[in-house]
């Protein structure tokens, strides 16, 4: 039996960069996996180089599925000071992770919100209505079936719309899906559609839905 084998020095070579690529995605997939149980919501730098997040492109003649732009971005999380009493912005790895673009728009923002997917993903959220939820207001005219407005908003969880979170006047648009109809002021509720970018309204108090 032979004591052992001699290698060139190019067969040394590719056997050293096989180690050094399994050795790096190894930590690549240590340190993802070490934030796959903290909160969905973060925030991400992006990297000066390329500088910005491309856009989603369609899917192409021939092609079944769209494309996501991506770039390589710093994730953080705001945590107390260390060296003052201001909150500051800290890295969660000294790695750097792909964050995708599902809107058809460049972001050339430098911070952004990024959601963090169930499969582990990076999604960056390309809109300032993040945390939006669930919210009630007065009709401000009669419902007709038709879309309307409210006022009086009240936030029932998430976000609070309002540009003045203490204003009784100020209106929020709602999307009447199930045709409701009501007389002025009555109290309707309306849930955030994140995927259609709206206010749905799902309840008018002593109304039922329509068609």
């Amino acid at each position: 039996m032979a004591d052992g084998y001699l290698l060139s020095e190019g067969d040394r070579q590719r056997l050293q960069k096989l180690i050094d690529d399994h050795g790096m995605t190894r930590i690549q997939h240590v340190a993802q996996d070490a934030v796959l149980g903290a909160p969905e919501v973060y925030i991400a730098k992006v990297q000066s180089t390329p500088g910005s997040i491309p856009a989603l492109t369609e899917a192409g003649e021939g092609e079944s599925y769209a494309h996501p732009g991506y770039a390589p971005c710093d994730i953080y999380q705001i945590l107390p000071g260390v060296e003052s009493a201001n909150w500051d912005l800290t890295p969660i790895s000294k790695l750097s992770f792909p964050v995708f673009n599902l809107s058809t728009s460049e972001i050339t923002d430098d911070w952004i919100l990024v959601i963090r997917s169930k499969s582990g993903h990076w999604i960056a959220s390309t809109s300032s209505t993040a945390g939006f939820d669930r919210i009630t207001g007065l009709t401000t005219a009669a419902v007709t079936g038709g879309n309307f407005y409210i006022d009086n908003v009240k936030v029932i969880k998430g976000a609070n719309p309002l540009d003045d979170p203490d204003s009784t006047t100020e209106t929020i648009p709602a999307t009447n899906t199930m045709s409701w109809t009501a007389e002025i002021a009555k109290e309707a509720r309306l849930e955030w559609n994140e995927t259609e970018q709206r206010w749905e309204c799902y309840q008018i108090d002593g109304c039922a839905g329509g068609a």
